[in-house]
């Protein structure tokens, strides 16, 4: 995360003198897009074995094209967005917010996982008693 700001932020600086076709995604599809890109990022600086073969270009086409959209769409995008602001801190902030909510999501799932692990465990040492007495 804390690598996908300042890369978007150089990205945004050097496309926004850019000017080609597509379209303007909307801001709830944006937030997702920006969120899922976050996650790649994050996916590729976990994978220290996989980050130098990574091209982020190519990883951000597929989380685009998930969403019925292309690199020239994003571009336009975000040209529309930095003349608002006010709109591309919004869409912004609730990509860190949808960030969040998943984190919470995931780690209820994973504190699920292990409790249901540990009464697998304490159930098999209960049984294993059962038998040695």
């Amino acid at each position: 995360m804390k690598r996908f700001f300042p890369l978007l932020i150089v990205l945004l600086l050097a496309l926004s003198c850019s000017h080609s076709g597509g379209r303007v995604i909307p801001e709830r599809t944006l937030v997702k897009i920006y969120a899922d890109m976050a996650l790649a990022d994050k996916w590729i600086e976990l994978n220290h074995d996989l980050r130098a073969q990574a091209d982020t270009s190519m990883v951000y086409e597929a989380i685009f094209a998930k969403y019925g959209y292309n690199t020239e769409d994003y571009l336009k995008s975000v040209r529309y967005y930095m003349d608002k602001p006010d709109d591309f801190s919004y869409i912004v902030e609730k990509a860190k917010n949808r960030l969040g909510k998943k984190a919470r999501e995931y780690n209820v799932l994973e504190q699920k996982f292990y409790d249901e692990e540990n009464k697998r465990k304490q159930q098999e040492m209960m049984d294993i008693r059962k038998v040695d007495d």
